[in-house]
């Protein structure tokens, strides 16, 4: 069962939704997207994902 602070959380993930730019060869920012995820078995965690389209048409442009 969650607690307070967990049932706001859950209420509002929706909101966390978010990018960073990481640097992975020291020169090029990539950008990610960052979800909130909630899993009974794990608890709360975070999910990064690259979209490598949005950096090749940056690149072609």
């Amino acid at each position: 069962m969650a607690n307070s602070a967990e049932q706001l959380l859950l209420a509002r993930k929706g909101s966390f939704a978010s990018s960073l730019l990481t640097t992975n060869d020291g020169v090029r920012p990539v950008p990610r997207i960052v979800q909130l995820r909630y899993s009974t078995q794990l608890g709360f965690y975070i999910v990064a994902s690259k979209d490598s389209s949005k950096i090749k048409q940056i690149q072609k442009n």
